[in-house]
């Protein structure tokens, strides 16, 4: 979810971050124990915690150190209590409580408070010319966390170049790791995203490489994406706010850009990015992708949602169901005590195998079937506006998946 997704490294943005543990920590290539080590990091080496996951081995982190990125167990970490609490204490907009301090100290209608409204409204674009004023005409210029923020509003916006010119000026004043890592991503998102040409729909900013997309086949997939907006819209209540911006890339442009594990199908992190099939025309499974990340949209437009939520409705709404042997494949791993619960998780999937992801969709996917079936419509509406009842409730369809 910028994740909004699911990523955690912007809800600690200033954050001082975890660190290698006393005998140093393996940075591995993915959560497992005989995962290879690509590389073994020194003792007291700062980490970027990105995502987590609850696994056979306990807890384990998906992070970028020593310029690289992988995963670590938590085990090897120290510090994670920090993380922890600042993950905890960050709002559903994906800011950190050290800014949300920070602009707390504002006065009542000042230009950062309305931009951190306008971020949690999902409304990027204005709320970086919110900070864009501060920073002109509040004399905020020299402050590292307003800068920051502005590289937050600006990447959310779809703008790596000026959120990488933000987070720089940011560093050069405070040197922080998890900024760090944001400029690292603007940096290659910059480097990597030759999606140049821009077609509008009455919902979407649609952005693509003309070389890999036709102008025509651009201004089809728009019409489609509006199409599954207003469908989702009517079962989810979006209210989406700005148009979303859509970059569409060529799969191998995907990876470069975004950093996306092989498997990953499409993102949404305030902008939807999806790999374009060859051949740039639309495809049964591209409409599918474009309603499954259409969801995550509206799911972070409406608030704070567990990870299995918001993959278990994006499937559901976007036409995937499991079959009756699945189903029981999951009773049984949960009944043996196999699958962690539901709350546990994680907040991210990133740094999953592909056997491990396509099992964490499939149990998200047969939770939210579990909760239609036994619960309705109606009471899916009721945690659509009060996301905290989700808590007890994953607990309770833990129990009745293992039945």
């Amino acid at each position: 979810m910028m994740t909004i997704a699911g990523v955690v490294g912007l809800l600690l943005l200033m954050q001082g971050g975890p660190q290698a543990g006393p005998a140093g920590a393996a940075l591995r290539a993915y959560c497992a124990a005989d995962a290879p080590v690509v590389v073994q990091l020194a003792p007291g080496a700062a980490v970027v915690v990105h995502s987590s996951i609850q696994g056979e081995g306990g807890a384990c982190f998906r992070v970028s150190a020593d310029g690289r990125t992988g995963s670590v167990f938590g085990r090897e970490l120290t510090g994670l209590e920090d993380y922890e609490a600042a993950r905890r204490g960050a709002g559903d907009s994906g800011l950190p409580a050290e800014i949300r301090s920070m602009v707390a100290r504002q006065e009542e209608g000042s230009s950062l408070r309305r931009a951190v409204a306008l971020l949690e409204a999902r409304q990027p674009r204005q709320a970086l010319q919110m900070v864009e004023y501060a920073l002109a005409r509040e004399g905020a210029d020299r402050d590292a966390g307003v800068l920051a923020l502005a590289g937050v509003a600006a990447l959310q916006s779809d703008q790596p170049e000026k959120a990488r010119g933000y987070f720089r000026r940011s560093l050069a004043l405070k040197a922080n790791p998890q900024v760090a890592a944001l400029a690292a991503r603007a940096e290659r998102e910059a480097a990597n995203d030759t999606s140049n040409h821009v077609v509008r729909g009455s919902r979407f900013v649609l952005r693509y490489d003309e070389a890999s997309v036709p102008g025509a086949a651009a201004r089809l997939l728009t019409g489609v994406l509006d199409e599954e907006y207003a469908r989702l819209d009517g079962v989810l209540g979006c209210h989406l706010g700005e148009q979303v911006t859509v970059v569409v890339h060529t799969p191998e442009r995907y990876r470069a850009a975004t950093g996306a594990a092989e498997w990953s199908g499409g993102q949404y992190d305030g902008r939807i990015r999806v790999p374009m099939p060859e051949g740039g025309t639309l495809t049964p499974r591209l409409r599918q992708t474009f309603a499954h990340e259409i969801v995550h949209a509206c799911l972070a437009r409406r608030g704070a949602f567990p990870a299995w939520f918001h993959e278990g409705m994006a499937q559901r709404w976007s036409g995937e169901r499991l079959s009756a042997g699945q189903r029981r494949a999951l009773r049984e791993r949960l009944a043996a005590g196999a699958l962690p619960g539901l709350a546990n998780l994680g907040a991210g999937w990133s740094g999953f195998t592909p056997e491990q992801a396509g099992l964490a969709y499939a149990y998200a996917l047969a939770a939210v079937e579990t909760l239609y079936e036994t619960r309705g419509e109606g009471h899916v509406r009721d945690l659509l506006r009060t996301p905290s009842l989700l808590s007890q409730t994953a607990v309770e369809l833990t129990r009745a998946l293992a039945q």
